[in-house]
């Protein structure tokens, strides 16, 4: 059986003018250079749920879902989970460089999840041999690997956090607090 660390979660907050289609393609080019991959093993298919919703006089309310993974080893596996929720966002034009430009209002919500996932292909607990000793290769044997690989996605989950910040220019590294908020 595999077994999963979640490594962390930073959740990233912005209200004020964005372009939604940059945030989406910022995130998008980073997991391709990074090569995760979807379920299917492509970049095609990233988006596992997408829902629109438009409010009459508050705006559109967005959640898109991306599933994603990148097999460094083959008993290590990366999962790499990020949520997209907007609130109450509006069409506004904005000037920039002297130029008139579309853009997004409204609220942000990024929600990066990273994973590490021990022996994703149950390769230790299929055999009938090694799965007595499955708990022995995980936590004795192949300890200073899984800590590096922690330490590694940790590193990775931070620096996505930091890119998508850097664009929205946010300037406070500290974790930021939700707003009080009904959940749905």
């Amino acid at each position: 059986m595999a077994t999963s660390y979640k490594i962390a979660q930073p959740e990233i907050i912005f209200q004020d003018v964005f372009k939604l289609k940059e945030v989406y393609e910022l995130i998008h080019d980073w997991l391709n250079d990074e090569k995760y991959l979807d379920k299917r093993g492509g970049d095609q298919f990233m988006e596992k749920y997408y829902h629109e919703r438009r409010i009459q006089n508050v705006g559109k309310e967005i959640r898109i879902w991306w599933r994603t993974f990148k097999n460094p080893t083959k008993y290590f596996q990366y999962k790499l989970d990020v949520d997209f929720f907007v609130i109450a966002m509006k069409d506004v034009d904005v000037v920039k460089d002297g130029k008139k430009e579309r853009a997004n209002h409204g609220e942000l919500q990024i929600k990066i999840t990273g994973t590490l996932v021990v022996d994703p292909k149950n390769m230790l607990t299929d055999s009938v041999i090694l799965r007595p000793f499955h708990w022995i290769f995980e936590r004795v044997w192949m300890k200073q690997e899984r800590d590096y690989h922690y330490a590694y996605l940790l590193k990775k989950v931070n620096q996505l956090e930091g890119e998508v910040k850097t664009h929205l220019k946010i300037t406070n590294f500290m974790p930021q607090f939700k707003p009080y908020r009904p959940q749905y």
